[in-house]
Formats: C-alpha cells, structure tokens, sequence
C-alpha cells in the first residue's frame, strides 16, 4: 500500500502528539576499550615476540648441539633431554659418566690397565699365532684333501670307465650269446626242416627196389617147395627155379613210393617203379616195361626186398634184380663215398683191403633213440626217431660171413667190416680199426634219412646200410648194371 493512500487515514484517526528529547546515558553500559585492556594487548604482544624469539634461539641452540653432539652430550643442561636432540638418554647418561670416571680414574688404575694392555697383546700375539697355526693346517688339509680328492677323482675315473668296458664287454656277450642261440636254432630248425623233408615221398623211399607183401614167390625150404608170400620168405630159402640162396631181407616204410603193376597168368606183380627187371636180355627198370601199369603212389608203408646169391629175384615168369643189383660195383662205390663224406679227402687205409660189403650192426647194439634211451638193434622197428634226427625208414636183416670188433671210448661193439665209424675228425671202415674175423651170423643193417648216421652207447656214431643219402652213391650201380645183358649177370 502506497504512502499517499496511509496518510489520510492517519490523519483522520489519530492526533499528533509532540515527545521530548532525553539524552542517553551510557555510564551503566558495557564498553570495548580502556587503559587496562590496552596493557594486557602490549603484554600479549611482547610476550608473543619473546617466546618466537626463544624458541628461534632455542632450535638455534638445539641445531647446534646436533651438529657438535660430541661436544655437547655430557653437559647438564644437555643430558637429561638427550632425547631431543635424537639419541637415548639413558645410553647417554651412561657413556658421560663412564668417561667421566675414567678420565678421573685413568692416573689410579694406569699401572694396572698398563699391565693387563701387555697381557692382552700377549694373549691377542697368542691367538694370532693359533690362528695362523689354524690356518696353516687348514691350508695343508686343504693341500691334502685336494690331492686325495683328485686321486679319489682318477680312480673313480679309472673304475667307472672300467665299468663302462665290463658293461660293453657284457653287452658283446649278451650279442654273441644271442647270436649263437639264434644259430642254434637256425639249425635246429634246419635239421627238422630236414627231418621233415626227409619224411616226404622224396626221401622216403630212395632206391626202395620193392615188391608187397603179399607177392608170391615159388621156393625150395626143407627139401619142400612152397610157394609163400615174400614177407614170409626166410633167409637161406632157396628160390625157385633159379636155386640161389636168399641171403638177406629189407623192410621199408615206402608210403608213397610211385608203383607200377605187371601182369601174370594168375594176376599181377606190383613193384616200385625204380625196380631192375630182364626185358629181351637187358635190364630196364619197372615203369619202362611195356606191359607195366602205373598204380599212382603206395599208399600202406610196407615194401619187401630181398638179396640173393646170384643177385637175381624170380617171380611167375618175370626175373628181377635184387636189392643190391650186383656186386662189381661195390669198390668204387666205396671209395666214391669214403672221398665225399670226408672233407677235406683223406687217403682210405681200405683201399687194398678185400673185405664183405656189409654195414650192419650185432642184434644186441644199443642204439640210442631221439628220448635219449637206448633200445637193442633186434627191436628197432621202421618210424623210429633216432638221436642223431634220423628216422628209420628201413630195416635188413643179412647174413654175413665176416665182422669186426671195434672198441672206442673204452667200448667195444661187433660190426660188419664195411660199417663207416666216426673217429678222429674222418669216417673210416671198421676193416681199418679192428682186424676181419670170420662168422656165419645173420647181422641188421639199417637205412635211415635223412643224414644215414646212427649213434650207438658209448658215443659210437656209424654210418647206415646205404651210408649217403643221395643218387650219386647208386650212379654206378646204374651204369653197370645197364652194361650186362641176362648172360653176363
């Protein structure tokens, strides 16, 4: 609200009163300044300046002492606030009153501190003097100890390299001992590879010049004539119409040999095919006569031969050769056989000897088996394993007329005078190692494959009936039997 418009109002309802002026009076009131505020100002103030003042002066005074401590530390203003100047009061106080007692003291105790310095030179000199002593010998332990270790380092050296060389050493052995198992069994499987090679139709029945059991044959025993199967034939019967003499009988286990078949007024002959028979005045074998009829491989094991008087075999109209074909060859097989079994050659101290060509052993010989035991020459039977990695594939029973008494090893033992024993490092004739005694015996003869070696007790190793298991020790059988004609044999 405006002035102009309050002024009116006012003056209609209220009078105007005149007041008077009354002086104020201050005397009872409070005030800021008087004398003795001003006083206590000034003394403020110089109180202010003199405690700046000392207390510039006292860090004046404390910088100095902090900077001249030694000089300072042991005064009595100075000791009991050593702790403001940054040191141990109680440490201080100490170290003052220690040189404080000795500077004093140091005229008194002089003669004494004197004597004990002395003593203690001598004691320090002494300990100096065991110290150098100390080290000395720690210098020669040190020496010494080097040396040993150095010569401890050589002969550690020295052993491990030996070491070495023993651990190669066995190694080398290790190979070579592997390396002579490994041929070892090389050779042992080579020998059973042979073994069973020689258990095949090749092997089995080499030169096996046969006829079957059961074929017939016309002969005189007793005064009596008989006409028997040839497995029943004995030796010393006498065959018809040729009148010789059976002197010996083979058995083989020939399964497999190739056979043929000829034909006779009351059947037929079977016969291997590799069998001499006469055809038109000569000697052919089986498989080449016209009217033979091959039959294909044997299938039983049992094949019989014979040997005769005059070498010849008469069956239902046919004449055969026996197993032996003939005699005139026998000399040079012989020394054919001795020149190829020994390497290297050796002369043969039988080369001008006369003497029964017979290998064969006394019926009660041990013969020592692949089980290492021993069984007599009369049980031996066709399939037997032999020690020497042979099997028997044949078996003679010949009557011979001569023997030796061979002993080796301390062992004697009674065998033909052709039998090829093995001793010194060669195979010689028993003729060679004993003298020929005569005798009318029927001896066994053996034929065994594939190595013809037979070992006896005592070590004794000889040689079969057929002695090599090859053709060649029939090649000149074969040449000279092809030179006769039916006359001349």
């Amino acid at each position: 609200m405006s002035s102009e418009y309050a002024t009116p109002l006012l003056s209609e309802t209220t009078p105007t009163i005149a007041t008077p002026t009354v002086p104020i009076d201050t005397s009872d009131s409070p005030y800021l300044w008087d004398k003795l505020n001003a006083i206590a100002v000034q003394g403020a103030i110089t109180l202010l300046f003199v405690i700046i003042i000392g207390v510039m002066s006292a860090k004046g005074s404390i910088d100095e002492i902090g900077k001249n401590w030694d000089k300072y530390r042991c005064m009595p203003t100075v000791m009991p606030f050593a702790s403001l100047y940054g040191h141990d009061t109680g440490e201080n106080f100490s170290w003052c009153m220690n040189n404080l007692f000795g500077s004093y003291t140091g005229e008194v105790t002089s003669p004494f501190t004197t004597v004990l310095y002395g003593f203690s030179e001598v004691l320090q000199s002494l300990l100096q003097s065991m110290d150098s002593l100390r080290t000395s010998a720690a210098t020669m332990g040190g020496g010494i100890n080097v040396i040993f270790q150095e010569f401890t380092d050589r002969i550690y050296n020295f052993f491990f390299q030996l070491r070495l060389s023993a651990i190669r050493i066995k190694t080398m052995i290790g190979r070579m001992y592997a390396v002579m198992f490994s041929a070892i069994y090389m050779s042992l499987s080579g020998i059973t590879a042979v073994s069973n090679f020689g258990d095949t139709t090749l092997f089995g029945f080499i030169d096996t010049f046969c006829f079957v059991p059961e074929t017939e044959l016309h002969i005189i025993r007793d005064n009596t004539e008989l006409v028997l199967p040839i497995q029943d034939i004995r030796i010393g019967d006498i065959l018809f119409p040729t009148h010789a003499t059976v002197t010996a009988k083979f058995h083989f286990s020939a399964k497999g040999q190739t056979m043929v078949k000829l034909p006779t007024s009351i059947g037929f002959i079977h016969v291997s095919t590799n069998h001499y028979l006469l055809h038109e005045n000569h000697w052919i074998m089986a498989k080449d006569h016209p009217d033979a009829i091959p039959t294909g491989p044997y299938d039983r094991h049992s094949l019989i031969c014979l040997n005769t008087s005059d070498h010849q075999i008469p069956i239902q109209g046919y004449v055969f050769r026996d197993y032996d074909e003939t005699s005139a060859a026998d000399k040079a097989t012989l020394q054919l056989i001795h020149d190829r079994i020994n390497t290297p050659v050796r002369p043969d101290p039988t080369a001008s000897k006369s003497f029964e060509n017979s290998p064969s052993l006394h019926p009660d010989t041990l013969i020592q088996l692949a089980n290492g035991s021993f069984r007599p020459a009369k049980h031996i039977v066709t399939g037997d394993q032999l020690a020497t990695g042979s099997r028997v594939t044949g078996i003679i029973h010949k009557q011979i007329h001569e023997l030796c008494r061979v002993t080796i090893n301390d062992r004697t033992v009674c065998i033909g005078p052709a039998t090829l024993v093995w001793t010194d490092d060669q195979w010689i004739r028993a003729c060679a190692l004993a003298p020929i005694e005569q005798c009318h015996t029927v001896f066994l003869g053996f034929i065994v494959t594939p190595n013809s070696q037979i070992e006896l007790a005592g070590g004794i190793r000889v040689r079969d009936y057929m002695e090599l298991c090859s053709p060649d020790a029939e090649a000149l059988y074969t040449a000279e039997l092809q030179q006769q004609t039916y006359n001349q044999s």
